[in-house]
This record gives structure tokens, sequence and C-alpha cells, in this order.
């Protein structure tokens, strides 16, 4: 989460900034699930060339960056398109935190990975059975074992 309603999401394909409704900000608990968000931008981490860590305007200059900056390839000459900036909650690690998230997941799924190594590290996070799936593609649930899903409801 940071400042004025805005999530950062991290994926093993592309960072995703979303926006809060602005009438949930304040009236209710957000709730991911039954609440929905805008697609402030997302970035490909193949397009991501490099980040950097800078401090806000209103930040103390010996305390932690707040801001982070992200270098894209582009493929038109605007400069918008090519950097993207996330603002974090000042005199915290959170710039750092993102920073950190952001390079594991290239580090880790990046362009430099092979897509072999990415297809057999990643499950699809909508299956409900990723882990009883067998290698041979057999799942060992019977219909009655089928686990049901609450996702959406509004039951708790």
């Amino acid at each position: 989460m940071l400042p004025k309603g805005r999530i950062i999401l991290v994926t093993h394909r592309r960072v995703i900034l979303l926006q809060q409704p602005s009438n949930l900000i304040a009236q209710k608990k957000f709730n991911p699930a039954r609440d929905p968000c805008a697609v402030l931008w997302d970035v490909l981490l193949e397009d991501l060339v490099t980040m950097e860590l800078t401090h806000g305007k209103k930040d103390l200059p010996n305390g932690a960056p707040s801001r982070l900056i992200m270098y894209l390839q582009s493929r038109t000459l605007e400069a918008k398109d090519q950097v993207r900036v996330i603002k974090c909650h000042r005199d915290s690690n959170q710039a750092f935190e993102v920073y950190s998230s952001i390079e594991q997941a290239r580090s880790f799924y990046g362009p430099s990975q092979s897509k072999a190594l990415v297809k057999t590290k990643v499950t699809r996070p909508y299956s409900p059975f990723a882990d009883v799936v067998s290698s041979e593609g057999i799942c060992s649930w019977s219909p009655q074992q089928m686990p049901t899903s609450t996702f959406g409801s509004s039951e708790q």
C-alpha cells in the first residue's frame, strides 16, 4: 500500500500501479478481492532498463529515499513513456522494499532467465489444483474431494 490509495503489485511478468476508488479510501476498509481498482500503468519486466532510489522534495536529506524511478526502454521518443515514478511513504523503508521486490522478480523471472525455467517454476495462480496435479498432468483428487472456492462471495 502506497500513499494516496495506491497499490504497487509485482508479478512474475510485470509491475502494476493500481489506484483504489476515491470513495473507498476514507469510507471503509479496502478489500482487494471485492473492491475494484483502476490500473494507472503497468511495466513489463523485460522493458525495465534500470531503477533509481531518490529523495522527494519534502524528504530529510539524511533520511531514507521515498521515491523509486523506473527507467524503461521505449518504442516512442516521448520522455513520459520512458520513466515511471513510484512515490512511497516518507521516513520509511518502503521505497527500498519496493526496489528489492522488483529486483527479486527481475532476477528470478526476468528476460535473462530461460523460458523453460520460468515455465517450470511458475504455477498458475488461479488454478485450485496446482499442488495436486502430477508431473504427467493427472489430478489425484476425485470430484467429491475438489475444494470449493469462496473467492468473490459476500460470506466471510
